[in-house]
């Protein structure tokens, strides 16, 4: 259970990713939240994300971006956090991603992971800007 583990596991969640097995991929990493290496959270971010486990996008939110500040990953935190109905926190993330450059943000708005704050005042005046 030490660094070889930790590596070997990484790379097959890679693997099975790539392999569009990202499920597999995501129970293997799940369990080792707590030791995977900072550099290396996106990963499982982004496979908690596709695989619509938002609490965990979420709880991993602020560590990945903070590694790794890009529009992506402070878009998943966005989907998440509308997906909760927590509209501050989504807010704040969608100008992180406007602030990265997110292309096609506006038409992005759109997903129906954003209908549980999409009638929130936050929400149309930030729309307003793009």
């Amino acid at each position: 259970k030490g660094q070889i583990h930790m590596a070997s596991n990484l790379h097959m969640a890679h693997i099975l990713n790539s392999w569009g097995q990202s499920n597999k991929a995501y129970e293997l990493l799940k369990p080792l939240k707590e030791s995977i290496p900072e550099e290396s959270l996106d990963l499982l971010h982004a496979l908690a994300y596709f695989g619509g486990n938002y609490e965990m996008v979420v709880e991993l939110a602020a560590p990945c971006y903070q590694e790794n500040p890009s529009f992506e990953i402070a878009f998943y935190n966005a989907v998440a956090f509308a997906s909760l109905g927590d509209i501050k926190s989504c807010i704040g993330w969608l100008q992180c991603a406007r602030s990265e450059a997110m292309p096609n943000l506006k038409e992005q708005l759109q997903k129906e992971e954003f209908d549980r704050v999409r009638d929130d005042t936050l929400f149309k005046e930030f729309e307003k800007l793009l």
